[in-house]
């Protein structure tokens, strides 16, 4: 949207678009926006598209997000960061939401997942070059 119709919209991901609307936009400013989601939504309606599956684990939590904010951190690659206890928040977004937070165990479930996100070109913060922070 806001490449093609010069619209910034507030969240958004592979399937959902988020927008606000205040009594400071005009009639003209709401009509814009119906219309070009209107369009788009014509122009792509044949188009499958996959959304990448979200999942939700239960943290193991080992340290306070505290103590492992202040502890020694090393980045190791993620697959050898398995069964170590994570020094960062590792974040999918889209959504959004940390799937793990400091202080809380990394596991192979945690790995694939991620490695089937990164597949789908999904963003995640907490991973750089394929390598993640761990406590030392």
């Amino acid at each position: 949207m806001r490449e093609s119709y010069g619209v910034y919209t507030e969240l958004w991901d592979i399937q959902y678009d988020l927008a606000y609307v205040s009594p400071a936009d005009s009639i003209d400013d709401i009509r814009y926006l119906f219309n070009s989601v209107k369009e788009i939504s014509e122009n792509f309606k044949d188009e499958v598209q996959e959304s990448p599956e979200f999942e939700v684990f239960k943290p193991n939590k080992k340290l306070s997000i505290r103590e492992a904010f202040y502890s020694n951190k090393k980045k190791v690659n993620l697959e050898d960061g398995i069964n170590s206890t994570s020094g960062d928040f590792i974040i999918p977004y889209p959504p959004g939401i940390p799937v793990i937070c400091p202080g809380e165990l990394i596991e192979d479930k945690h790995v694939e997942y991620f490695k089937r996100l990164m597949d789908e070109n999904v963003d995640i913060l907490g991973i750089e070059d394929n390598c993640i922070s761990i406590l030392k």
